[in-house]
């Protein structure tokens, strides 16, 4: 764990912070959709077994990132990272104090620094979609 945090320098917090929002966002999105849509009963807690279920999956999602990141080789499938390109319009606010920061993307990053985004991100996105199961479970 020790190499995590030396891989997270200030340079990859905002792919990180981009990648946690988009992640949760489009989840949380889907999983209310879902709940609207195919719910049958009232009295089942449907949304709760939805976001039990996204737990265990981005659970699983930080496991295989945290095996990239500690060097195994993996089949070409689990291999891949998952984020959306999707950047936001910014049309407000004035750019001139920060001309000289140097912005840097997911793909800027090296292979390191992009597993340890992935494996913060998901494992942020399971702790999140934990504490809404529990909640809504109890």
């Amino acid at each position: 764990m020790k190499k995590l945090f030396i891989c997270l320098r200030r340079s990859s917090v905002r792919p990180l912070i981009y990648m946690t929002c988009n992640r949760f966002i489009i989840s949380l999105a889907l999983s209310l959709l879902a709940d609207r849509l195919i719910r049958h009963s009232p009295s089942l807690p449907f949304l709760s077994y939805l976001f039990t279920f996204l737990c265990v999956l981005f659970g699983l999602l930080a496991w295989i990132a945290y095996l990239r990141f500690d060097g195994i080789r993996l089949p070409k499938p689990f291999m891949k990272r998952f984020h959306f390109k999707k950047k936001p319009m910014r049309t407000y606010g004035d750019i001139a104090d920060h001309t000289d920061d140097p912005i840097t993307t997911f793909d800027d990053l090296e292979d390191d620094e992009k597993d340890a985004c992935c494996f913060t991100a998901d494992i942020i996105c399971c702790a999140a979609y934990l504490l809404l199961a529990l909640s809504i479970a109890a």
